[in-house]
């Protein structure tokens, strides 16, 4: 039985565990706090460059770590925690802007459908990572490449909706 609980010794797990109260106690001055979050920087409100921010960088950083998974698996190690907790990060601020919207704007559209994914990814990635569900980690690794695939399809038709005002 002590075996099922081996993530609760590894550091990395602590780390994920505070950026994951980090994410929750941020998402709820957004949507409580709104207030804190109602300033632009230059042309985009605060919360639009924390979700671009944080888009790009599961977008970019999740191609880049497939391609040298593939090419070079012996550095996997090294950036898998870049991996993790920058995306930790970037989910962090998504959820700034998604709460933040939710909080002050009638309509989300397909921003509901974009963070919906993106927290099953989070979900699957933690639970992968830390091996929380051992015996379903061939499902949990399976549906990370699922919701992996559907954040960035929809993330493109998010930006371009944006963009293009559709």
């Amino acid at each position: 039985m002590a075996s099922v609980f081996n993530y609760l010794r590894k550091p990395d797990f602590w780390v994920a565990l505070v950026i994951i109260l980090f994410i929750i106690s941020f998402s709820a001055l957004a949507l409580f706090e709104t207030h804190l979050f109602n300033f632009s920087i230059g042309f985009l409100p605060i919360t639009h460059w924390a979700s671009w921010i944080g888009g790009l960088w599961i977008a970019f950083v999740t191609l880049i770590f497939y391609v040298i998974k593939q090419r070079r698996p012996m550095q996997m190690k090294a950036l898998l925690r870049i991996h993790i907790f920058g995306n930790l990060a970037a989910f962090m601020l998504i959820s700034i802007h998604f709460w933040y919207e939710l909080a002050t704007v009638t309509r989300i559209g397909i921003g509901m459908a974009l963070f919906i994914a993106l927290l099953f990814l989070v979900i699957t990635g933690v639970l992968y990572r830390f091996n929380i569900m051992q015996s379903s980690k061939k499902y949990l690794k399976y549906l990370h490449i699922t919701m992996t695939t559907a954040f960035l399809l929809i993330l493109i038709i998010h930006i371009l909706g944006t963009l293009f005002k559709l």
